[in-house]
């Protein structure tokens, strides 16, 4: 029964993202034809982490399952270098309240939906998945949480080439319709609006997660009055033990752009970089990098 419960308690933390620790950025060894090889996660599905192989060139980046993963740490910083024959680009502005352009970037591996924000100030400055929220964005403290996702950016043609604060680069290929930005690294990416002052939500926006033996659904409840409610539910069923946990937590919310302020009545509070999308015909809450579709 203790084992169930430390199980059951696990899933209510980690929620719908059960493989959180296999985050971009997260330092892996990679079983790849009865050899191991050192990497870096630089993107995810549902199922499967693409992982950038230590010396090898592009072509062996590619796309892996978690069962030939081993998780080595999680993302670091290191000094960041220039991209080559382009001077390095620092920020002209001050490093906290940088403001800027988010966008919604999906692409698809085989049936499985990634989904990520991409952030671009007009100095230069470039965040993949915002840790803490976008207006302003607090550019030391992605710095210090989003090291890998954090870097510089100079627009040349029709690539856009990165320093990463981590000291990895990237050459993304852009595409234009009709003049707007509309694709970058082979994903589709749509320009993000910013909700207005006073902006609130009313409705159910559910996400869940299966593995072969275990379950996790968020589901969040907004109400127009400022109030919240957030359910965690974790499921457990194999041949020794099936139990079910539940987590219920509530507070006060407000919506600033792209940023959705959650204050518990526990007295945590977080910053969440929220968008407002419709995929597949239906309404749908992106909270970081979590799609919650309206129930």
């Amino acid at each position: 029964m203790k084992q169930l419960f430390y199980c059951l308690a696990f899933l209510i933390i980690a929620g719908c993202s059960s493989a959180q620790l296999f985050e971009v950025g997260a330092r892996v060894k990679l079983k790849w034809s009865d050899n191991w090889y050192e990497g870096t996660i630089v993107e995810l599905s549902d199922k499967q982490y693409k992982v950038d192989l230590d010396n090898l060139g592009a072509e062996y980046t590619q796309w892996h399952t978690k069962d030939k993963l081993v998780l080595l740490t999680a993302n670091t910083q290191t000094k960041s270098k220039p991209v080559q024959g382009q001077a390095n680009q620092e920020p002209t502005t001050p490093v906290k309240g940088l403001t800027g352009k988010l966008y919604l970037r999906t692409s698809f591996f085989g049936t499985s939906l990634s989904i990520s924000t991409i952030f671009l100030s007009s100095n230069g400055v470039i965040v993949r998945d915002a840790k803490n929220g976008v207006d302003p964005l607090d550019l030391e403290k992605e710095k210090q949480l989003n090291a890998y996702n954090t870097g510089t950016y100079i627009i040349n043609g029709d690539k856009m080439n990165i320093n990463w604060s981590n000291g990895k680069t990237a050459s993304w290929r852009m595409e234009y319709k009709n003049g707007v930005l509309s694709g970058l690294d082979g994903g589709v990416v749509t320009l993000q609006t910013k909700m207005p002052a006073g902006y609130t939500l009313n409705g159910r926006f559910a996400a869940a997660g299966v593995t072969a033996n275990a379950s996790s659904s968020q589901t969040y409840t907004f109400k127009s009055d400022g109030t919240f409610s957030l359910k965690s539910t974790g499921n457990v069923d194999n041949t020794e033990e099936t139990g079910t946990a539940t987590d219920n937590k509530n507070g006060q919310y407000t919506i600033t752009g792209n940023t959705l302020f959650l204050k518990f009545n526990s007295g945590q509070t977080t910053r969440s970089v929220i968008c407002i999308s419709t995929i597949g015909g239906k309404k749908h809450l992106v909270i970081n990098r979590g799609s919650y579709p309206q129930e």
